[in-house]
Parts: C-alpha cells; structure tokens; sequence
C-alpha cells in the first residue's frame, strides 16, 4: 500500500499500480507481485474516522458541479491529513455550480460509495487517476482527470483487415442482459414512508423491463430521480464493446489512453458492417512484453 510498480513506454508512466502483495517460488526463482489501481485506496477510506466521529456529524459540499463534487471528495480522502494518508494527487480546478451533497458520518460510507454516487448521477463526470512523472519534483503523482462527463484524449484510426496492419484480434460483444426501460430507485424510509426515485420513458428500446435499485443512504427525492435517470441511461440500450488485441506499443503509444477516442474502419467483415466504427477506450492491459 505504500509502493507502486510504475510500467512506462518511453519513460512515461502508462499504469501506476499500488502494490497489494507478492508471492515469491524459491524453484523457479519467479517473484508474482500483485497490483491495483490507485482508485482501490478510496475502498478504504471512510467518510470519517473514529478520531472525528460524532453521531452529528457529516462530510457536507454545496454549490458545487458534479465535477466540483467528486473534486471535493477526492481532495478530502488524498491530502490535508499527513504521512500515511496524503498521496501525490494534482486535482483540476475548481467548479462552482447548484448541487449539494451530506453524507451523515453514522452512515460510515466510503469514499468509493461517495464517487460512485457522483458518478452515477444523470450527466456525472467519469473519474481517472493517470500516473504521471511530477513536473515540479519529478517524483511520481496521479492526476485527477474528471470528465466533462466523459474523458477525453487524442483521437486514433486504424483500418481493420487490411494487409498491412499491424493489430490483429478484433472482437464485439453485444449484451443485452442488464438492459432497462425503466428504475425504481428506494430511498431512506421503509414501506409507505420509503422516498423513492423514479425514470423512465426514454423510449430507446422496445420491450418493457424494469427493476429496483436501492440507495438506501439518499432521503431526497430529486437525488433518488437523478441517480435512477444516470443508471437508466447506462442500461437503456444493449452494450456493445469492441476489444483490439495484440496492438504492438510503439503503435498504441502515446495517444491510445484512457478517455482517447479510436475510430476502426470496418470493410467486407462477414458480420460487422462496413464504415467507422466511433469508439471510447474505457480500459488497457499489457504485460512485459511489447504489446
């Protein structure tokens, strides 16, 4: 939790995983370290401590955008505390705006929980932490990239099956297992007393499916509205991604990122049709070779 292992393409960290464990065979002389996303650390920090606990209390933001709100929880569980708490984060500027947050302190939320609830609010930002060399100390730091809702970085083009491509292994998976036209969200309270949240007729798809989330730490209704409407969104048509393996680095790198926009240029596929395919890159992986 204190170290990183820092894996760089021309010197610039591509992934900065904080080091979870290690196991290590005494035969083959092969040490497996074991890593994660610097985001693991918000799993692990409640909104508040037992030293400033009290039954009244709560971690309270207002006048903020969303983009504003997770800025204030991300400064709030990365700094200001000291050694042991405080990590090398540069946050964006602030953003003022009409939302308000309280997350009571018995509620003994994560600072995971308060993210993800921003995130997951109709038109929330996506969240990033990229590793990167500090200009100032040239140590490494994570900046905080939240997105405007979504990321951004350079735009990429490949043709798919041409002769003198370099990638290879490109799939789409199409499900439609989690697709809603309609969310209940369940509040504070319980039977009639319940608040609740409700969205819906987007008219996207053409088969009634709904179901129930439950927010059980939210008694406002208009925040029920907004976290249900934000879920619906995600799940209101069938997702389809598409994955490109075996793309060699010195092809990726330096604009394939997280938040870089890749367009693939489909022709004469027996099953994808023929055009550009606009794509968001949500994820990488890679080993300690060269792809």
């Amino acid at each position: 939790w204190s170290r990183t292992l820092v894996s760089c393409w021309d010197d610039v960290p591509q992934h900065a995983g904080i080091i979870m464990g290690h196991e290590y065979n005494a035969s083959s002389g092969m040490l497996i370290v074991s890593h994660a996303e610097f985001r693991s650390v918000f799993s692990r920090r409640l909104v508040t401590s037992g030293a400033t606990y009290t039954p009244s209390g709560a971690f309270a933001v207002a006048g903020k955008s969303l983009r504003g709100l997770a800025r204030a929880v991300i400064a709030r569980y990365t700094s200001g505390i000291g050694a042991g708490f405080d990590f090398p984060v540069a946050l964006p500027a602030d953003e003022a705006g009409s939302e308000s947050r309280r997350w009571p302190f018995y509620e003994f939320a994560t600072a995971e929980d308060l993210l993800s609830e921003i995130e997951k609010a109709d038109g929330g930002p996506d969240i990033y932490f990229r590793p990167r060399w500090s200009p100032t100390t040239g140590r490494l730091e994570w900046v905080a990239e939240i997105g405007s809702p979504t990321l951004t970085g350079p735009a990429v083009e490949w043709v798919v099956g041409a002769e003198d491509a370099a990638m290879m292994g490109v799939a789409q998976r199409t499900d439609a297992t989690k697709t809603l036209t309609g969310i209940v969200a369940l509040g504070k309270g319980s039977e009639q007393d319940m608040t609740l949240g409700f969205a819906g007729g987007l008219g996207t798809f053409p088969v009634w499916l709904d179901a129930t989330r439950s927010y059980k730490s939210i008694g406002v209704a208009t925040q029920l509205d907004a976290r249900a409407l934000g879920e619906l969104r995600s799940v209101e048509k069938p997702t389809v991604q598409m994955s490109v393996r075996d793309i060699p680095a010195g092809l990726a790198f330096p604009n394939l990122r997280v938040g870089s926009r890749l367009t693939l240029l489909v022709s004469g596929d027996t099953f994808l049709d023929d055009g550009p395919r606009a794509l968001r890159v949500i994820g990488l992986s890679g080993g300690v070779g060269e792809t």
